[in-house]
């Protein structure tokens, strides 16, 4: 942040802090590097600096949560036609609902 800044990030102000957050979202990082450094960035004004006021509006970052993937009817009998047999096919079968057949 005093590289960013350019100057000691004690005199950082609310914006300059907002700024800070901005410049390393946009860096491409992922979402475990931005809440590491809302982490850092809290835990340095909080309890160093004694300072809470200016990180009061600073948040976490929740990954949106990603809809499973579901196969298609047509994908689960073409995944059942693939397997070698017919313990394969029950194993196969159990997470879809899909009645065994029996061996071709």
């Amino acid at each position: 942040m005093a590289a960013f800044l350019g100057r000691s990030p004690n005199k950082a102000s609310f914006e300059d802090v907002r700024r800070f957050q901005l410049h390393v979202a946009q860096s491409g990082v992922g979402t475990g590097a931005l809440n590491a450094t809302v982490a850092a960035l809290r835990f340095f004004f909080r309890v160093t600096l004694k300072r809470s006021a200016i990180i009061e509006h600073t948040a976490f970052i929740h990954e949106p949560r990603k809809l499973p993937v579901v196969l298609s009817p047509e994908e689960v009998a073409r995944l059942l036609d693939a397997a070698p047999g017919l313990k394969y096919k029950a194993v196969l079968s159990a997470p879809y609902g899909q009645a065994c057949a029996p061996p071709r």
